[in-house]
């Protein structure tokens, strides 16, 4: 658990409108501007870029149009390629030749994903040499979708942040032929590169763009052993300092200051329509009310049945003889997925409700009141209303680490307060990092958290006595 999202009320993809797709065409040499290189006028099938600012509060967010039939894409992969990849699904980009209406480019292919590389219906990237685009690409992800038996999730969570206003990959489904045998319905979904932000209006054409490591997008500062490194994907000459500033913003912020700290660094109105909750945003009383109102006015206008359920009903009937050729899809499942997702709408709508009313009520319980890590000291206060015992309980300065307990068997009534040093609690605290109190009960039990960072000598961290919900520094 650290600052990025334990759950999420909408996940993203983008719809498509009816127009007629691109053709491959060559590229201007070199180009000089993303629009510039666009196959054919008027032909493209996808809708319009998402540019600018978000919607204004008082414009309603609508999905975008629906894709209306599916084309085919095809691959020629020579057969010593296949056999590479079936023994090794991570063999580095291979040759092969692609072809859509009949015209045909060479490309390099290779298997994409993690442990997606083994599922039997494989995922692919396509990549075109130097001067040709596809749609204004010179890359393809095709994502088998292969665990999603209804098709439709990715699809759906991307429609859902378009309608928002987020700047987002697009994608359409399609058809793959791979050296003749149809392999069922994809995901043609945006790579995220320089041309995405030329398309999606971003500000920075050529940002620098970092990609998680495995198991690792907490967005920490340090790395348990079961995890990779980041990896940067443009501008590598930069080096990874401004990804160190961010995460080191993220995680060591004071929090009175941390509000400031992320208006600096995000698109706060945008960043609040990808995340339902963030446990630094979730901390933040400020933040946190902002996240519900963006949250409410996505199920007011999004995200409840009489809207989702005549989409994946639109959805599910554009993929039906599709997918019934698709010689990896379980039948039944996908046939019951319409009924399965419209269900699960329904039920999330409700559910986020309730979570949100739960958070806005919640009153201030056994948590920390005063810490100050230069001194070595952190105090636990019940602000409740009713006697709470520490047995068993958990104060921990490693979110992942919550199982533990180590607080002694004292019963704090309403109002008092107790007083831990790190030695009482075989703790360091370190001069800025993150502060958890957990019930001992799960790795979700957190009572409380704090993250924090630097102090001048004489200061410390406390909770306002007007509002307990804030942290002061004093």
């Amino acid at each position: 658990m650290a600052r990025t999202g334990i759950s999420c009320v909408l996940l993203g993809v983008i719809g498509c409108t009816g127009a007629e797709p691109p053709i491959l065409e060559p590229a201007a040499h070199p180009p000089s501007a993303f629009e510039e290189v666009v196959a054919t006028p008027g032909v493209g099938q996808r809708e319009p870029a998402t540019r600018g600012t978000p919607p204004a509060p008082d414009v309603m967010f609508a999905l975008p149009p629906l894709q209306q039939r599916l084309e085919e894409y095809q691959l020629e992969i020579p057969q010593e390629a296949m056999d590479k990849f079936a023994a090794d699904p991570f063999t580095p980009e291979q040759p092969a030749t692609f072809l859509f209406r009949g015209r045909s480019r060479p490309v390099n292919v290779r298997i994409r994903g993690s442990s997606a590389r083994y599922f039997p219906k494989k995922s692919w990237r396509v990549s075109f040499p130097k001067g040709v685009r596809f749609d204004g690409r010179d890359d393809l992800e095709l994502i088998a979708e292969y665990q999603d038996c209804t098709m439709m999730v990715e699809k759906l969570g991307y429609d859902l942040l378009r309608a928002m206003g987020v700047p987002a990959s697009r994608a359409r489904y399609v058809r793959l032929v791979i050296n003749g045998r149809y392999e069922g319905v994809f995901l043609d979904l945006d790579h995220v590169d320089k041309h995405l932000f030329e398309d999606v209006g971003f500000l920075d054409s050529n940002p620098t763009v970092y990609r998680c490591g495995s198991k690792d997008c907490e967005m920490k500062t340090w790395r348990a052993s079961y995890q990779e490194r980041w990896t940067q994907r443009t501008n590598k000459q930069e080096g990874l300092a401004p990804l160190d500033e961010l995460l080191g913003a993220i995680n060591f912020t004071p929090e009175p200051d941390f509000e400031a700290a992320l208006r600096r660094h995000f698109e706060l109105d945008r960043y609040f329509r990808v995340m339902a909750m963030d446990a630094r945003i979730a901390l933040n009383p400020a933040l946190r009310e902002r996240l519900s109102q963006v949250i409410e006015r996505a199920i007011a206008q999004l995200f409840k049945p009489e809207v989702m359920h005549p989409r994946i009903d639109a959805i599910h009937a554009l993929l039906a003889p599709h997918a019934a050729e698709d010689p990896w899809i379980d039948q039944a499942k996908f046939t019951y997925g319409r009924e399965f997702l419209k269900k699960y709408f329904t039920l999330r709508n409700d559910f986020v409700k309730a979570e949100l009313a739960k958070y806005r009520s919640r009153p201030v319980g056994l948590a920390f009141s005063r810490f100050d890590p230069q001194e070595g000291w952190v105090e636990v206060r019940n602000f409740g209303e009713a006697p709470v015992s520490l047995n068993g309980k958990v104060l921990t300065t490693n979110l992942r680490r919550s199982l533990t307990p180590n607080l002694p068997a004292l019963t704090l009534s309403p109002g008092e307060s107790v007083r831990f040093t790190a030695g009482e609690l075989s703790l360091s605290f370190a001069e800025k990092g993150e502060l958890g109190l957990f019930d001992g009960e799960s790795v979700i039990g957190v009572r409380d958290a704090l993250f924090y960072g630097v102090l001048p000598g004489g200061q410390r961290y406390e909770r306002s006595a007007a509002d307990p919900k804030t942290w002061e520094v004093r």
